[in-house]
């Protein structure tokens, strides 16, 4: 639910061409996630592992955004 927010500050404040590519990145290990989930739930690690760092990459890199923003 809290993807989608964090991407568009993203792609508003830095770059929307890097939020496209770090929210491939999430939806792939969401993918994964899933795929691994249906399979074996205890191999469903990874695939959460990938699309939290990508998540963290778009809300840090959202943060630093606005807040670069608001000094300038």
């Amino acid at each position: 639910m809290a993807f989608l927010p964090v991407l568009w500050v993203f792609a508003i404040f830095l770059s929307s061409l890097w939020a496209t590519g770090i929210g491939c990145v999430w939806l792939l290990g969401r993918v994964w996630y899933a795929r691994a989930y249906a399979c074996d739930p205890k191999t469903r690690g990874k695939g959460f592992l990938v699309s939290m760092l990508a998540f963290g990459a778009l809300a840090l890199g959202g943060a630093w955004g606005v807040l670069r923003g608001l000094l300038v």
